[in-house]
């Protein structure tokens, strides 16, 4: 597993392609203190790296124009530095990421074949799940559309992709992201840090699997 914390408030703001830029920005950045000194040149060649369209490159210019969003609605700060080397004269940003009130997310993410689009929507609907669960407790599109400051026609475009791609599931009050995985419920990751640190250990889960197998 190689997951970042991200925090919920990216839902507030951001399109689902700043929000997809945003979480390729924590993978960069360290894993315990969320400081990152990554080039702008760096997130464009990781993001670019995992296009699954030629639509979904990006570039220096876009990537620049979003750490400006993140930085003005307070998901980062930045703190610029100036440096003399070889080539002369540069500047060197470090990004301190905000991760309050957050979501797990598995990097496993960026390597999907879906669009980035698609990706920012699964990462807003995350955002939106109930006390850090898979589920959304919004069923409509008129409902996710406010929640997720997407058009309601987006939404419903994002939402059957997601859907028939099997990604989200329909419940009867709502839905829920499939890939746990991916998107990491935090008993799930309790249970992967039990386990990784207590390798005999046993869930309930695994506690009922050998009850009824043996």
């Amino acid at each position: 597993m190689n997951y970042r914390r991200i925090t919920e408030k990216i839902a507030n703001y951001l399109t689902p392609t700043e929000a997809y830029t945003f979480v390729c920005l924590a993978f960069k950045s360290d894993w315990e203190t969320y400081e990152s000194n990554v080039k702008q040149q760096t997130i464009v060649e990781y993001i670019n790296k995992h296009a699954y369209t030629g639509k979904d490159r990006t570039s220096q210019a876009t990537v620049s124009r979003h750490l400006s969003e993140f930085e003005r609605h307070g998901l980062l700060t930045k703190k610029s530095t100036d440096h003399f080397g070889k080539l002369g004269y540069f500047i060197k940003n470090k990004y301190q990421l905000e991760t309050e009130h957050y979501v797990f997310i598995d990097e496993a993410l960026v390597k999907l074949p879906i669009p980035n689009e698609l990706k920012g929507f699964l990462i807003l609907v995350k955002c939106r799940c109930l006390n850090n669960t898979n589920f959304c407790g919004y069923s409509s599109y008129r409902r996710l559309s406010e929640v997720l400051n997407i058009g309601k026609t987006t939404v419903g475009k994002y939402l059957k992709q997601a859907i028939d791609l099997g990604y989200i599931k329909k419940k009867n009050s709502g839905i829920e992201l499939a890939n746990k995985e991916i998107f990491i419920p935090s008993r799930e990751l309790d249970i992967a840090k039990m386990k990784r640190f207590h390798g005999n250990a046993m869930t309930d889960e695994d506690y009922e699997t050998e009850r009824f197998s043996s």
